[in-house]
């Protein structure tokens, strides 16, 4: 019944769709950065007392060229450790569950709380998007969850989960939004699918990584608790080597 269910509200929210407005949002050609593609009747950019013609680059090229910038790793590895993070300690959150004795059905209920968690601070992340600075968010996005991975270590009982799943609903909530708005904000919105699609196959690395690496860890006789800690610890340090995303960007408006 509950499979029946699901089928019934995703059948509903598509035919939903046919009564959604799309309006397209403005458009200023040439904030791009690299791999900018220039629509036809904007080629002429004027640059100082010259006019320049715009050519595209070809998707290869550009693809080559990301991998080449800086400010690419700089971006993706928040993304690349949020998703392998979340993934490891998800895949693995029964055994979590079964190891400390927490109640099955009162997981499942905090773990509902979590998707609530991450509705509220998806919305919440939009507008704080659009009222502050997106690179100072970016670098300070993925610190509720270290709190939150940390608290599995130094957080007794049923408690754990609370704090673990609520702070990390924060984090993944406000971060998907956040990620979008700074992406547009490096790379311009002429290839914005290409840059998401590179960044999607580093999120779907991490995740095929994470459970082979988290797994071989309890394996080994690593407990949950140390895994909280070191990964408490990766987080914070990429999070201290995305501060270089200020250079960057001030290094693009000279």
């Amino acid at each position: 019944m509950a499979a029946v269910g699901c089928a019934v509200l995703v059948v509903g929210f598509m035919i939903s769709l046919i009564w959604i407005r799309v309006e397209r949002l403005d458009y200023v050609p040439g904030k791009g950065r690299i791999g900018k593609y220039i629509r036809p009747e904007h080629k002429s950019l004027k640059t100082s007392d010259k006019t320049t013609e715009a050519e595209p680059i070809g998707k290869r090229k550009f693809y080559w060229q990301m991998l080449k910038e800086s400010r690419f790793y700089v971006l993706a590895l928040p993304s690349f450790f949020l998703s392998f993070t979340i993934t490891g300690f998800f895949f693995y959150q029964y055994l979590l569950a079964d190891l400390r004795d927490w109640p099955i059905g009162v997981y499942t209920m905090i773990f509902a709380g979590y998707g609530v968690v991450r509705l509220i601070f998806s919305l919440y992340g939009g507008i704080l998007a659009d009222r502050y600075r997106t690179d100072i968010l970016y670098v300070y996005h993925l610190l509720p969850m270290a709190l939150g991975v940390l608290s599995l270590a130094v957080i007794p009982g049923i408690g754990a989960a609370y704090a673990f799943l609520f702070l990390v609903g924060i984090t993944v909530g406000i971060g998907g939004v956040i990620k979008n708005a700074i992406v547009a904000e490096m790379y311009g919105v002429g290839r914005i699918g290409q840059v998401r699609s590179l960044f999607t196959m580093m999120m779907v690395i991490s995740t095929a990584i994470s459970p082979l690496l988290y797994g071989y860890l309890l394996d080994t006789g690593i407990t949950f608790s140390q895994i909280a800690v070191g990964s408490a610890i990766s987080l914070v340090l990429v999070s201290a080597h995305t501060f270089r995303i200020f250079g960057l960007k001030a290094r693009e408006s000279v």
